[in-house]
Parts: structure tokens; C-alpha cells; sequence
């Protein structure tokens, strides 16, 4: 007696709920995962993440790192006393003025005011009125120009916004904005805005 098993096998190409991967084994296409598996996947990587620091931390501090740094010439000495000695080097000079002196020039729109104004407001000391509009009908004169008086790391939000809702309401037109500079430290002082007419 002869006996024959025959087993009928279709093979698929296509899965119902595949995820499929890139040519690496580790990669995860997040967005193809249902909430559930992205927050293990979220809370899997946080873990990670917080382990290899705590491991990272037993080997070496962080005044090591800062040693190796220094060692590799990637930071410098002096760049840690600025604060202490009150000096400001050519690199933080440029860094702290450049970010305003996008702002200078002729004919600047009233949206820029506000970018100005923003940027400035984690060093706005206060903000003047320097000259008024003597050929203003109204008795009260209109303000011609403004001073912002800048200083490093004085943070003045509330004030920032109160002038960026004052220029909203005016929306008087184009303005020419000018820098001036602190003779001692080299770093910008004082931004005029003067509405043009």
C-alpha cells in the first residue's frame, strides 16, 4: 500500500498588517505604527536614552569634558571667564550684534519692526520716545522716534509687546532704523526707529 500526502501551501507576497522595514533591521517607519507600539517604541528609546547617560556619567564628568575640549583646542580658556572679567570677545560681539543689525536700514516695513522688536527683547533695558512730530495737527504730538536702550540679558517681554501692539495700531508705514554702539564693549546699545514721512 502506497500512501501520498499532498499539502497545498500559497505563498503572499502581501500581509494584511505588515510594517515594512528599510534595507537596516533597526529601522521603524514611526508613522506606519499604531499608538500603542509608538509609545513602547517612544518610551523604549527614552530608557535607552536615559540609561547610556547615567552610564556616560559614571565614566566621565563634566569637567573631563570640558578638559578634553579644551585639550582638542575646540573651546578656548578665555571664553569661560567673559562673564567674570566683564571683557566681550570678537566672536560674542558678532553673535550678539548681528542678530539686530538685519534690522538696519531704510524703509523697513512694520512687520519687521515687530521681528526687530522680538529679537531684541531678552536685551531691552527700555524703550524712549526721542523725537515728536512738530508738523502734527493734533494736540497731542505724535511720537517721530524711538529709542530702544539695549542691554545684554535685561529681559523686558512685557514691554516689547506693549511697543509691538503701539506699532500695530499706528501702522504708520515704513521706518529707517540705526545702531549705535557701546564704546567700551563694542556691543549695539541703542536702536533708533524714526517713521518716515
Amino acid at each position: 500500500m502506497n500512501v501520498s500526502l499532498v499539502s497545498n501551501i500559497d505563498i503572499v507576497n502581501d500581509f494584511e498588517n505588515k510594517i515594512e522595514l528599510k534595507d537596516n533591521k533597526d529601522n521603524i517607519l514611526f508613522d506606519k505604527l499604531n499608538d500603542e507600539q509608538k509609545e513602547n517604541v517612544n518610551n523604549s528609546m527614552n530608557n535607552n536614552w536615559n540609561n547610556q547617560t547615567e552610564q556616560l556619567k559614571t565614566v566621565i564628568t563634566y569637567e573631563q569634558i570640558q578638559t578634553i575640549l579644551r585639550n582638542m583646542k575646540i573651546i578656548k580658556n578665555e571664553a569661560e571667564n567673559i562673564s567674570s572679567e566683564g571683557t566681550t570677545t570678537e566672536a560674542e560681539k558678532t553673535r550678539f550684534n548681528s542678530g539686530l543689525e538685519l534690522f538696519a536700514g531704510e524703509k523697513i516695513s512694520e512687520e519687521r519692526i515687530e521681528d526687530l522688536i522680538n529679537t531684541a527683547k531678552n536685551n531691552l533695558e527700555d524703550i524712549k520716545i526721542t523725537k515728536y512730530d512738530e508738523e502734527s495737527n493734533s494736540e497731542k504730538k505724535d511720537p517721530l522716534e524711538y529709542k530702544l536702550v539695549i542691554k545684554k540679558d535685561a529681559k523686558n517681554e512685557e514691554l516689547a509687546n506693549k511697543f509691538i501692539t503701539y506699532i500695530k495700531e499706528k501702522g504708520n508705514g515704513t521706518y529707517t532704523v540705526t545702531m549705535e554702539y557701546d564704546q567700551e564693549s563694542g556691543l549695539i546699545n541703542n536702536i533708533y526707529i524714526k517713521l518716515e514721512k
